[in-house]
């Protein structure tokens, strides 16, 4: 398919709420979960986004509810790191330089 095919699909599909979308380092990453939570490891090397399911946030939305009197319907959270592979080429390419 083209690409801005694509691009829309994926606009229709998030104006819908059956995707999300978050903006990391100049990358969109598309996912889909529950009320548009998502808990993700993001590779500044080579853009990889994984998705975990364990949310730690949880108990820190409902202090912030309860505090703020708010009602979240929805979190990111995100860890932006370096992956086995790139780390991996990032200590190889160290040694060469030295």
């Amino acid at each position: 398919p083209n690409l801005s095919s694509i691009y829309r699909a994926l606009d229709f599909l998030s104006e819908k709420n059956l995707v999300h979308s978050l903006s990391f380092s100049g990358m969109a990453y598309y996912y889909t979960g529950k009320k548009g939570s998502g808990h993700f490891l993001i590779c500044k090397g080579c853009n990889e986004m994984i998705k975990f399911e364990d949310c730690v946030a949880d108990t820190l939305q409902k202090k912030i509810q309860k505090m703020y009197n708010y009602v979240i319907t929805d979190h990111v959270l995100f860890f932006g790191g370096f992956c086995t592979e790139c780390r991996a080429h990032f200590s190889k390419k160290e040694r060469v330089m030295k």
